[in-house]
């Protein structure tokens, strides 16, 4: 059984009146892939440099296999950092630059060419020992610094928006590079990104941070199906978020008043009448012409105001007469006969009951 690599407790920064992390605690699993998540300025880059020592907490403590951080100096740590900028030296080769840590350690010369050797091999490129940064290209750049960060075989690695100045296409195939070194060698990483596809795709775990705080630790399954809050359910994917009230609780339904009678999952405590948000992802609704309807679904009357043809599926804009929208998404599956409906068409967007989540509006 893995044991706890990491904890945070109760971690906190203040910079005079304002807190940029605010009472954060976790933990993590040995050869764990965990992802801090957010948007700009909600902690989560403050939080990695408190874990590498970059940023002293102001309160709370860090633990590394159960001993405290705080004492130590980032080159005391054990820890290793990846940056977005890479940070490599331009007057180094690249054989020089990933030596950089065994020599500052004073390891012994035979120690280093082979440590050297094997980490360039494990990142994909034993061939590059005698060239300059400018000599390669942007994702080369990147599993240098990686390989930098691996070769004095770190407790933890953190990596800082990593692959945010790579193209979509390089960016995806680091990923799944990424992926394969932390499966293959059971690396124990602290991913921080503003991305969520790239969050939901490479961790085991993710934390979504807001204001400060994380709002939601747990899987990406589990995030993206359950999302705890509505500023989790419209910041991971898309989503819709139908304005309700709360009429009644059956099981573990609400039912809510909105577009029409529905029922969604209670995800938290609301009581009769209280305002609500009822959100439903686009991919889970369906659009057919009215008739055509499972009377047991949530469902929605309208008009196509738009319908846009991507390939491998179509979006629908719905609208009713109360001027709400709906967005859906209807895979195009080869053999499958989809529905001809246009723009001005009337029609039906409906969805199962189990797809909805009731959460209290907090906008």
């Amino acid at each position: 059984m893995p044991h706890q690599i990491l904890e945070a407790l109760t971690l906190g920064k203040r910079y005079d009146r304002f807190t940029a992390v605010d009472n954060v605690s976790f933990s993590m699993r040995e050869g764990e892939f965990l992802t801090l998540l957010g948007p700009s300025g909600s902690g989560k880059t403050t939080t990695l440099q408190m874990i590498s020592g970059l940023i002293l907490p102001t309160a709370g403590s860090i633990l590394l296999d159960g001993l405290p951080l705080d004492p130590l100096p980032p080159y005391k740590r054990n820890i290793g950092m990846v940056f977005q900028n890479y940070a490599l030296f331009p007057h180094m080769t690249v054989f020089k630059n990933v030596a950089f840590p065994l020599e500052a350690r004073r390891m012994k010369s035979d120690e280093i060419q082979r440590r050297v050797k094997d980490v360039l091999d494990v990142v994909g490129l034993p061939d590059v020992y005698n060239r300059y940064p400018a000599q390669l290209s942007g994702g080369q750049q990147q599993r240098v610094a990686l390989a930098r960060a691996m070769v004095f075989q770190p407790r933890l690695l953190l990596m800082d928006e990593p692959l945010g100045a790579l193209d979509k296409k390089l960016r995806e195939q680091i990923q799944i590079e990424l992926m394969r070194l932390h499966r293959k060698n059971g690396i124990s990483i602290v991913y921080v990104t503003h991305d969520q596809e790239e969050a939901l795709v490479m961790s085991n775990r993710v934390a979504v941070f807001n204001k400060g705080k994380i709002e939601q630790l747990s899987t990406p399954q589990d995030i993206y199906e359950n999302p705890g809050s509505l500023f989790i359910a419209d910041f991971i994917g898309e989503s819709n978020c139908l304005p309700v009230s709360v009429v009644g609780r059956e099981g573990g339904d609400f039912i809510v008043d909105g577009a029409s009678r529905m029922r969604g999952r209670a995800q938290c405590a609301l009581s009769h009448g209280e305002k609500a948000v009822l959100v439903v992802r686009p991919e889970r609704i369906r659009v057919r012409a009215p008739g055509a309807v499972p009377t047991s679904a949530n469902a929605m009357r309208g008009r196509i105001k738009s319908m846009i043809y991507l390939g491998k599926s179509r979006k629908y804009v719905v609208i009713n007469d109360a001027g709400q929208e709906l967005v859906a998404l209807e895979q195009c599956i080869e053999g499958q006969n989809m529905p001809e409906l246009c723009e001005g068409y009337e029609v039906v967007a409906f969805w199962s009951n189990r797809e909805s989540i009731v959460l209290a509006d907090s906008r």
